[in-house]
C-alpha cells in the first residue's frame, strides 16, 4: 500500500508515530513515503541546482558509468546537502 501524498496527512502519520518534525527521521520517513509512490522527493524537486544532476544519480543507480568529475560534483553537492 503506497503512502499518502497530501503533505498534512503525511504529518498526521508522523506525530502519530512519534517522529519530530524537520529531524533526520522525518526526512527520512517523507522520502520513503514519496517513493513508495514512485516519486521524487518534493524538496529534490524543489531545488533548482539539483533537478539538473539528477539524471547523473540515476543513470549510476543503474550501473551505467560516470566520469570522475561528474562523480566529484555529484558527492560535493550531497556534502552541501
Amino acid at each position: 500500500m503506497q503512502a499518502p501524498t497530501n503533505r498534512d496527512k503525511l504529518e498526521d502519520y508522523a506525530r502519530a508515530l512519534g517522529i519530530e518534525l524537520n529531524s533526520d527521521e522525518s526526512v527520512e520517513f517523507f522520502d520513503l513515503a514519496a517513493l513508495s509512490s514512485g516519486r521524487v522527493p518534493e524538496d529534490l524537486l524543489s531545488d533548482e541546482e539539483l533537478l539538473p544532476k539528477l539524471p547523473l544519480v540515476f543513470r549510476t543507480l543503474r550501473g551505467d558509468k560516470v566520469t570522475r568529475k561528474q562523480l566529484d560534483a555529484l558527492i560535493e553537492r550531497v556534502r552541501k546537502a
